[in-house]
């Protein structure tokens, strides 16, 4: 969320869910970067040539 900017429709159920699901399973911030989910996506594949 940009600062000033109201939060996104659904976002705060998100991260309540996502924090009731690391309570449930016992999980850490530092679990889930050691599984790579907060890692940057890896780029889409290049676009097929046209023709």
């Amino acid at each position: 969320m940009k600062e000033g900017h109201p939060p996104e429709p659904g976002r705060e159920n998100a991260i309540a869910w996502i924090l009731e699901q690391m309570q449930m399973y016992g999980l850490s911030i530092e679990d889930l970067q050691a599984q790579g989910c907060f890692d940057a996506p890896s780029p889409p594949p290049p676009a097929a040539p046209i023709g």
